[in-house]
């Protein structure tokens, strides 16, 4: 319990550093003699750096190693010794660790500030960033999913940098490195594909009124019966490449054998309270926001995170899925923050915020008491 509360602390300490420089704005500021672009160019990417840096160490030091590893550590711990997972980037990825160092906490530590930064570069990069936005991400479980979900976490921050670009700087550039961040997620982990129908949906192109229920109607039917589509899938590309097909039936089977757990299936579903209230609170909103082309691309996303917790309650394969949106959500949280007044405010606030830093806490207790740490 001590070392639990330790680790909160210790935790919600580097987050209050985070929301400290989101809040300042211009982040550390270092005047040097020649071209005021560059200085521009230092503040912008030193804080996310320095930020995610404590995380690392965090990892290393605070949460660290347990005497007997177990779980996706234990199995991490076997690819990091040379066992193939068959997600090739991810296989790259260890084997350069491992050229670098034995030592199986840095590959561990090296990922935390990895998703970090670039979760942190996104929030850097938006338009909307601001300090609302910042406590949604401190106070949801993305941060602590880089202690153990090595393949995931990395697919997780690189959507939000997917993300951000496509909604808010679209271009031929933004569709290129997406493209390139979807090559990248795919050879990292099985949620890696789910980028590809996000991507298709962020860059449809305004049509007609009513385009965004219609958008999110389709993209809900789509989303419904992903898990099928990827089975689908995986039996199509089989014959050219069949260690991807492998990996992807695998994991989907693997998820649906997990359905038959009724009790842990409804835990999960009501864990995403935070991002039912939040999509509802969105909707509510909307009219408030008619001038903010970005708005209806956030809801949605939003939306199709708070479905993905929902949907646990038929297939656990879906409890993966929800971080990948944990960046959108947050935008869309400081911006219905930004009008909303008085006791209004103080209500979203308790009802998202408190939820959410509830049932992340909840999990580093159980985490602590269950298993005695990551």
């Amino acid at each position: 319990m001590i070392r639990a509360l330790i680790s909160i602390v210790v935790y919600l300490l580097i987050g209050f550093c985070l929301i400290y420089r989101v809040k300042t704005a211009n982040g550390f500021v270092l005047f040097l003699k020649g071209n005021k672009d560059n200085n521009f160019k230092l503040v912008l990417y030193f804080w996310p750096i320095v930020i995610a840096f404590l995380y690392g160490l965090y990892n290393k030091y605070v949460i660290g190693i347990q005497p007997v590893i177990s779980g996706d550590r234990l199995n991490y711990l076997q690819d990091f010794n040379g066992r193939l997972t068959g997600f090739v980037i991810f296989d790259t990825y260890l084997r350069i660790v491992r050229s670098l160092t034995n030592d199986f906490s840095v590959l561990l530590a090296l990922t935390t500030f990895l998703c970090c930064w670039l979760i942190f570069i996104a929030l850097k990069k938006s338009v909307y960033k601001c300090v609302d936005a910042a406590i949604f991400i401190v106070l949801s479980y993305f941060i602590f999913t880089t202690l153990t979900a090595l393949k995931q976490a990395p697919v997780s921050a690189l959507a939000a940098i997917m993300i951000v670009v496509l909604i808010e700087k679209p271009c031929l550039k933004s569709d290129i490195l997406s493209i390139f961040i979807i090559f990248l997620s795919c050879g990292l982990h099985i949620t890696g594909y789910v980028l590809i129908p996000v991507f298709i949906l962020l860059r449809i192109k305004s049509i007609e009124k009513h385009r965004t229920i219609i958008i999110l109607v389709l993209s809900i039917i789509v989303y419904v019966f992903f898990q099928q589509i990827l089975m689908l899938f995986g039996q199509i590309v089989n014959p050219y490449f069949p260690n991807i097909s492998r990996k992807i039936i695998s994991y989907v089977a693997e998820d649906t054998i997990h359905a038959s757990d009724g009790g842990s299936l409804l835990l999960a579903a009501f864990k995403g309270f935070p991002y039912y209230a939040l999509s509802i609170i969105g909707l509510v909103d909307r009219k408030k926001h008619s001038k903010e082309q970005s708005y209806d691309k956030y809801l949605v996303l939003s939306i199709l995170g708070a479905l993905s917790s929902l949907l646990t309650l038929f297939s656990y394969w879906y409890s993966r899925i929800s971080v990948l949106f944990i960046f959108p959500m947050a935008i869309l949280y400081g911006m219905i923050m930004k009008k909303r007044f008085g006791k209004d405010k103080i209500i979203v606030c308790i009802v998202v915020i408190g939820s959410l830093a509830f049932f992340t806490i909840r999990s580093v207790f159980l985490n602590y008491i269950n298993y005695g740490g990551y």
